[in-house]
């Protein structure tokens, strides 16, 4: 019999359940019956104050350096083949870069999973052009970029010629 490929997944999981935490879910118990062995780091927000509409608030700092620091962890003790980074963008771009940043310096080759649609790409124009290139190496960062639609895959190429989506 095969060994399970080792996969650290950094996603929410629930509660709530439903959208991405219940793919997370998914994801986790279909795992087995893919040779896949799956460590997950929860990237959830837990205080009281999360809203859709998002905006930088202090506490969401300190937990993007739990779940950091709970990534570092399971770098070092799960050693990953592959950490498979599930990313909104928007707000949680610093953090998802800094978990990029963390598997890299690992040497662990990262997929990096973009949850958004179609609006990451008005949003992308929209940025300063300094914003736009952090951005851009942050995606870049990936060891390949995983979307959800056609018309998203097909901006990516076009503005990140070279890079694996």
């Amino acid at each position: 019999m095969n060994a399970r490929m080792r996969v650290v997944l950094w996603s929410p999981v629930p509660p709530p359940l439903g959208g991405i935490t219940g793919w997370t879910v998914r994801y986790v118990g279909a795992a087995p019956s893919h040779d896949l062995d799956v460590r997950v780091v929860d990237i959830s927000p837990r205080d009281a104050g999360f809203s859709e509409r998002s905006q930088f608030r202090a506490g969401r700092a300190i937990s993007a350096g739990r779940v950091l620091w709970d990534l570092r962890r399971e770098l070092r003790r799960h050693r990953p083949q592959v950490c498979h980074v599930t990313s909104n963008l928007f707000w949680a771009t610093p953090r998802d870069g800094a978990a990029l940043g963390l598997c890299r310096a690992a040497g662990v080759p990262t997929v990096l999973h973009l949850r958004g649609s179609n609006q990451f790409v008005a949003w992308r124009e929209a940025l300063p052009r300094l914003g736009r290139a952090a951005l851009d190496a942050m995606l870049g960062s990936a060891t390949c970029v995983l979307v959800l639609s056609r018309e998203l895959e097909d901006y990516l190429r076009r503005v990140l010629p070279g890079r694996r989506v």
